[in-house]
């Protein structure tokens, strides 16, 4: 079903609708009055099927009319071009910030490291001084400035 023919029928279909609801209208009338009614508004006035025609001829014809190559407006291309950089930009701040995070990560883990390693030393170095063997004892660290180091035998 072609297009114009679609739109016939709609008419068609809207026309009988108007003649059913004037004769809903003038049977109410007829009958007794209720409650007052609220006031209908009234629809816009349906277009001339030939217009509705133009219209959607002119539409098709505006869709059917893309040319293959299409090109921007220099004031079109600048507005994308600075948002282009822009982008670019807060990439550069993003790819500094996360540099700095790696730097600063890498230096902390290695201050770590050496840490731990001169924590090792010194627990070494008191189990040398007390002669304790390196098989059968564990060491227990302090947790507060209360709590001294100690070598337990291990059960």
């Amino acid at each position: 079903m072609s297009i114009l023919e679609k739109l016939k029928d709609l008419v068609i279909a809207l026309e009988s609708e108007g003649t059913t609801e004037e004769k809903q209208e003038e049977t109410q009338e007829v009958s007794e009055p209720s409650e007052p009614e609220m006031q209908e508004v009234p629809e816009p006035p349906i277009a001339d099927e030939e217009e509705l025609l133009e219209e959607e001829l002119v539409e098709e014809e505006d869709v059917q009319e893309l040319p293959d190559y299409l090109e921007c407006s220099e004031e079109e291309s600048l507005a994308v071009l600075e948002k282009i950089a822009s982008l670019r930009d807060i990439k550069v701040v993003l790819g500094e910030l996360t540099l700095n995070f790696e730097e600063k990560k890498a230096q902390l883990l290695s201050d770590f490291v050496s840490s731990k390693r001169q924590l090792l030393a010194s627990v070494e170095s008191l189990r040398l001084e007390y002669g304790i063997p390196q098989e059968g004892y564990q060491v227990q660290l302090p947790s507060s400035l209360s709590d001294r180091v100690s070598f337990t035998k291990k059960d």
